[in-house]
């Protein structure tokens, strides 16, 4: 069941960004781990959390590392991707982070974590601009918006349109809402589940 009214969710999650995004491939869908595995999973990717750190090392023992580019890689480990699992969501209230591939170019990771800053950036609004100028090398970034509403943001890198195809086709296959941010942002066309 869908319910009008409910545009000014995204209104506030997303904000003055929709044009930028609508300028990539992209879907907006609801955020959970069946979603978030099989998006990595179209795209062949280990999914790294760019913005925590990682809960183990490759050996099961509490992580150690220090290095953002290593405790991205980090997130790739078998122990930590065991761990992303069991998670049920992913958006921290107040914390910007978002996932990347984790085994992504040491030189794009640095990039990153130096022109984002964990503290000063916690609200989408100010990191997508920033993250939108990286896309492109990024490839995929799955993006949680919300603590109160199961959102998330997919945006890959232009050459990949057919990963958000084809979510796009298993998510409505499996009952699982999603969007695209329209164009013209006409805002108070969009729709969201009642129960989200």
């Amino acid at each position: 069941m869908e319910t009008p009214g409910s545009s000014a969710l995204f209104e506030e999650l997303i904000g003055q960004v929709t044009p930028r995004v609508s300028s990539f491939p992209h879907l907006i869908l609801q955020d959970g781990p069946e979603s978030f595995w099989c998006a990595a999973r179209l795209a062949g990717i280990v999914p790294g959390w760019w913005g925590n750190w990682p809960i183990y090392n490759a050996d099961g023992s509490p992580f150690t590392g220090s290095d953002e580019v290593a405790a991205l890689r980090a997130w790739g480990e078998e122990p930590n991707q065991q761990w992303l699992l069991q998670r049920k969501r992913f958006a921290k209230l107040g914390h910007l982070a978002f996932f990347v591939n984790a085994n992504l170019p040491s030189d794009i990771v640095a990039e990153t974590y130096q022109r984002l800053d964990r503290s000063a950036l916690p609200w989408f609004n100010n990191v997508w601009p920033i993250i939108a100028d990286l896309i492109e090398a990024l490839n995929w970034v799955y993006i949680p918006l919300s603590d109160e509403h199961p959102l998330a943001l997919l945006v890959v890198a232009r050459g990949n349109s057919h990963w958000i195809d084809r979510l796009k086709q298993q998510s409505s296959e499996k009952g699982i809402f999603s969007t695209r941010v329209l164009e013209e942002n006409a805002m108070d066309t969009w729709r969201i589940p009642e129960n989200m």
